[in-house]
């Protein structure tokens, strides 16, 4: 057998390289494989967010191959809605009706 000349030295990183790293506060969703309400669920996520001064990371995890697309369409629409905060009128209907 061989053994390889790696040097872990070279992989560290002192924190003295980033002063001014601090640590962030996140929300890990994890995001279900299933048919969801996903505005409600967005609008969940968010307010959680917002108490907890939290950014968001979501995770998913797909059983089927087939059904990995979604899952993913459905992260990335999760995603968009937390992102803007207007998308949820807190005692309004949205007007979704075209004008003119």
């Amino acid at each position: 057998m061989s053994k390889l000349d790696i040097n872990f030295s070279d992989l560290e990183v002192s924190p003295a390289s980033f002063p001014d790293l601090q640590p962030a506060r996140r929300l890990i969703v994890l995001v279900p494989d299933s048919e969801v309400d996903t505005t409600l669920m967005a609008r969940k996520i968010w307010e959680l967010a917002n108490a907890l001064e939290s950014r968001i990371q979501f995770l998913g995890l797909s059983k089927d191959a087939v059904r990995e697309p979604g899952l993913r369409r459905q992260i990335i629409n999760l995603s968009a809605m937390v992102e803007t905060a207007i998308i949820f009128p807190s005692n309004r209907k949205l007007n979704l009706e075209p004008t003119g």
